[in-house]
């Protein structure tokens, strides 16, 4: 699930806040700590999903405390989500018929 933040003109006048892309994209940082694990492609997928899962929900909860949602964006974003359920088990399917490659780094 994407999120996209923006400030509201109300908040103007109050302390900045913002946030950190590097802090907003966990992914890179734990597939690299994953692939150490050597976990088969199923684990590994999982455990990224539940990374991303768990980082987004708590994101979510910190906007919403500073109040960087307007109107129905998160109700529109709510509305998306059967689209990503649905995405989600196609990934799994497609990830079914994949092979692991042997090396990522062949010399």
């Amino acid at each position: 699930m994407m999120l996209i933040s923006f400030r509201l003109p109300s908040r103007a006048s109050c302390s900045p806040r913002g946030t950190a892309a590097p802090a907003a994209i966990p992914g890179p940082t734990f597939a690299l700590y994953l692939s150490t694990l050597k976990l088969d492609k199923r684990a590994f997928a999982w455990g990224i999903t539940l990374l991303l899962v768990v980082s987004n929900i708590s994101q979510v909860v910190s906007y919403l405390h500073l109040g960087l949602y307007a109107g129905g964006l998160l109700l529109g974003s709510a509305a998306l989500a059967p689209a990503l359920l649905v995405g989600q088990q196609l990934g799994v399917r497609i990830q079914d018929r994949l092979t692991a490659p042997a090396s990522i780094v062949s010399y």
